[in-house]
């Protein structure tokens, strides 16, 4: 997975290093291909775990201060999902996606404060959203910002 930053100066790509048993998140300037790490995969263990999610895909809010990863937990209870990562902090959150809930490429609204999310039945909200401390939450009027 890899994509373009908004202002085209770099770009994002999910990646494993040579010798790593991980992904990563790495940016590359377009001008001149320096590499940067900005979701390493020693923040990506989960609480009570030793071992960093498998990373399947990403997305970078548009405020550049979060990223939704999808992964798969080699540990424990939780075997796939969504997770809310904040660089700045390290902080890792679950997001509660619910079963038949999906997110869209552009998940983040244009302010990186709230999450829309798809289902597939009648049942499943339209959106999911969620905030430090607490997990996803569904509002089935509209999105909701973080707090």
């Amino acid at each position: 997975t890899a994509t373009w930053l908004p202002d085209g100066l770099g770009y994002l790509k999910l990646e494993t290093p040579a010798g790593a048993s991980a992904a990563e998140v790495a940016h590359y300037d377009a001008a001149g291909g320096k590499r940067t790490v900005v979701v390493p995969s020693e923040k990506l263990v989960v609480p009570g775990g030793s071992q960093p999610l498998m990373l399947r895909w990403f997305q970078r809010a548009p405020s550049g201060n979060r990223f939704l990863l999808h992964g798969d937990v080699t540990e424990g209870k939780r075997r796939s999902g969504h997770w809310l990562y904040e660089p700045e902090s390290g902080a890792l959150r679950p997001v509660d996606d619910g079963p038949g809930l999906w997110f869209d490429a552009n998940a983040f609204s244009p302010d990186g404060q709230t999450l829309a999310s798809g289902g597939d039945g009648p049942s499943v909200p339209p959106y999911a959203f969620a905030g430090p401390g607490r997990s996803a939450t569904t509002r089935p009027h509209g999105p909701a910002p973080f707090v």
